[in-house]
């Protein structure tokens, strides 16, 4: 069995959660969620590295730098600092169950979350907010990270598909 499998399955039920508790919780994440899935992941992680310890550590630590940079520049809260950590614990490269996967994937499972998410949030609350006439409108930030590392597994990283389709209009 595919040890991809159980993290990809811890993720998506991390982010599930999050999302649900982000959405109808009025934007409180339990963080047992996030302490749960990381043990589970660095369980998984000290089982199974196929990548190599100096890699995965700082993968670890940029997107630790950059999770609480966010934070504490006030750019979201912590429950997003704590997801894209968790993240990058559980998977911190692209290694596909499938073997016959090409998909147009950055390696570093988390960043191309983030990036996923980023721009799905743009595609969302760019309209919301020139609706609303102000850019002072707060939308859960989580289930981006959902949608985005669903996408992530089905399809790729949503840049590469921008770059390579979005010439197709111009």
């Amino acid at each position: 069995m595919n040890i991809e499998i159980f993290r990809i399955t811890i993720i998506i039920t991390m982010l599930a959660m999050a999302s649900y508790f982000d959405i109808f919780n009025k934007r409180l994440v339990d963080d047992r969620i996030y302490q749960i899935s990381t043990v589970l992941g660095l369980g998984l992680l000290l089982y199974d590295n196929p990548w190599g310890w100096i890699p995965v550590i700082a993968v670890i630590s940029i997107t630790t730098i950059i999770g609480l940079g966010f934070f504490v520049i006030g750019a979201w809260g912590g429950a997003d600092a704590k997801l894209l950590i968790a993240i990058s614990v559980i998977q911190p490269f692209w290694s596909s169950p499938f073997p016959f996967e090409k998909l147009l994937i950055h390696p570093v499972v988390s960043m191309a979350t983030f990036a996923n998410a980023l721009i799905l949030a743009m595609i969302v609350c760019i309209p919301f907010a020139i609706k609303q006439r102000s850019l002072n409108v707060t939308i859960p930030f989580v289930p981006f990270f959902l949608v985005g590392y669903v996408f992530l597994i089905l399809k790729g990283d949503l840049m590469s598909w921008i770059v390579i389709y979005g010439n197709m209009f111009l």
